[in-house]
């Protein structure tokens, strides 16, 4: 996770590689996220590969999570389903 949070931070350095995980990632977005957009989870989704999926929360911002507890954990609950 360290090696993630390394390879987000902004820099002028394009060479910036983004680690690769051997396990399934999947990204939970507020559609409404003022801090990190969903174009930049989008982006996001790329970088980290084909192992990785996206879903965005309709009318959820940065925190998601709280804000639409009921929807993020219906979508968690079926990603965790998934990995079995």
């Amino acid at each position: 996770m360290a090696e993630l949070m390394e390879a987000l931070i902004i820099s002028k350095d394009t060479t910036t590689t983004f680690p690769s995980f051997p396990q399934r990632v999947h990204l939970l977005w507020g559609e409404n996220d003022r801090f990190f957009n969903l174009e930049f989870a989008k982006d996001l989704r790329v970088k980290l590969g084909e192992m990785t999926g996206l879903d965005s929360i309709e009318n959820g911002g940065h925190l998601v999570h709280l804000e639409k507890p009921l929807v993020y954990n219906k979508i968690l609950n079926k990603f965790l389903a998934s990995v079995h």
